[in-house]
């Protein structure tokens, strides 16, 4: 009976004509009437453009409850941008809500139980969540809780052998002054020659 006459309110309502009692009392029936009106979004969004420097805290709770109702769509980034991080929080738990979880927030349950949709179920999980629940929740998440910034990769030290005082260094298969380098392969070319030199002069005494 009481959903029934609450529905009738609501469909009798006008969401344009309460907008100034929403912003000065924030009445319950108020809240309902603008959420449950499809212009009720476009109303309310136009209420902060007109004066942005202003808050508007019920406007923008409003709205979290007018995303609720049609919580079955998709969101739009464009509306979420518009929001507090009190207002996400309070979106993010309820679309939990919708399917019945408990809402861990008491502040947020004292809201949840005066709408129509709200059953408490007592083993939810969020494998309860629909499809179109995830998209919502990593599109509200994000902003509620900003990932970190991302890490730069370092670079992995360069390692060098070190190598013994007074040996050559090594730039390639002809460096110089390496064994394999020009010089290393003259040296050796010379101290064989030099062999056979002093080979031949210990054969023959007078050449000396």
């Amino acid at each position: 009976m009481i959903l029934l006459l609450v529905g009738r309110a609501l469909a009798a309502c006008d969401p344009s004509a309460v907008l100034v009692e929403l912003e000065a009392s924030g009445t319950r029936e108020a809240y309902l009437c603008v959420a449950g009106a499809e212009t009720g979004k476009d109303l309310l969004l136009a209420v902060i453009a007109d004066d942005p420097a202003e808050e508007h805290p019920r406007a923008t709770r409003a709205i979290v409850l007018w995303l609720l109702e049609r919580s079955d769509r998709a969101m739009d980034p464009a509306v979420i941008a518009r929001l507090t991080p009190a207002d996400r929080r309070l979106l993010a738990d309820g679309i939990r809500a919708r399917r019945g979880r408990i809402s861990p927030s008491p502040e947020h349950a004292a809201v949840f139980q005066q709408l129509a949709w709200y059953a408490p179920v007592d083993r939810y999980t969020d494998g309860r969540l629909r499809p179109v629940d995830r998209a919502n929740l990593d599109l509200v998440d994000p902003v509620v809780r900003p990932a970190p910034p991302p890490v730069e990769p370092v670079a992995a030290p360069v390692a060098v052998t070190p190598r013994a005082v007074g040996t050559p260094a090594r730039w390639g298969c002809a460096s110089v002054g390496g064994p394999g380098g020009a010089l290393g392969v003259g040296a050796g070319v010379l101290a064989a020659l030099f062999g056979v030199a002093r080979r031949r002069g210990d054969s023959h005494p007078g050449a000396r």
